[in-house]
This record gives structure tokens, sequence and C-alpha cells, in this order.
């Protein structure tokens, strides 16, 4: 086709992935018995039903983080929560960041495990060490 003049050079790659990808349609279909029954289906109908799917496991997934986050949210009054909401109910004159890190720096993680910050803030704002690597988060293995 390309010597002939049938296909321009340009769309060479494009056809080439395309009879790729129907090779690997055909042979996984002849492979696996329960495809064949996709043939007769729409697969821009698929595509739309993948993609519904697909979005659904996301949000799904989305409140699944979401409920596992607020159920590990401390509640309590006392030692580092104490700390955190007393500076939470002042008008002015909070304590430092560095010094809140260094005095409920566990607190502060377990309500906010994600901090954007570059490294140079990190150097200037938060003491050294006061950050739990990811590793030692309760995170499912």
């Amino acid at each position: 086709m390309l010597d002939d003049g049938r296909l321009a050079p340009a769309d060479a790659v494009d056809e080439f992935g395309y009879a790729a990808a129907e090779a690997r349609w055909v042979f996984s279909r002849e492979s696996v018995p329960g495809l064949a029954g996709l043939v007769d289906l729409d697969r821009h109908e698929l595509v739309r039903a993948f993609d519904a799917l697909e979005s659904e496991h996301f949000e799904n997934v989305q409140d699944l983080i979401r409920s596992r986050h607020l159920a590990q949210l401390p509640l309590g009054a006392a030692g580092q929560m104490g700390v955190i909401r007393s500076e939470i109910a002042r008008k002015r004159r909070h304590m430092p960041i560095r010094r809140l890190m260094d005095k409920a720096g566990d607190m502060v993680q377990r309500i906010k495990p994600v901090f954007l910050m570059s490294p140079t803030s990190i150097a200037q704002f938060l003491p050294s060490k006061a950050l739990r690597s990811f590793a030692k988060i309760n995170c499912p293995k």
C-alpha cells in the first residue's frame, strides 16, 4: 500500500496500530470462548459502557478513601488534640507551625496526611523528622 501510493507515509503508523489491534482482537476471540459473543455487539457501545463503569468505580474509590480518612480522624481534646483545638480556637497569636509540628505533629498528619510544600518551605517551616514517612502511616498491604 505504501509502495503503490494508496497509503500516505504519514498514515502508516496509524494503520499499523489499527492492524495490530485488530490482530490481537481476532486472536483473543479465538483464544477466549466468552469473547466470541462480543462480535455482534457495537464496539462504540462497549466503550461507552466501559467508560460509565470506570467512572462509577472511580467515584466509589474516592468515597472509600474519604470514608477511611474520616474514620481515622482523632476526636479527643487531650494531649496533641488539645494543642490543636486550642490553636483552632485562637483568634490571633497562633503558635508557629514548626512548634505546632513539634508538639502535635502526629495528630496534624492524621488530620491532614498530605502536605503540599516545596522542599525549601519544608526545611523552613517544619522541624527535622517532624513528618512520618508514607510507609509508616497505616496503609493497607
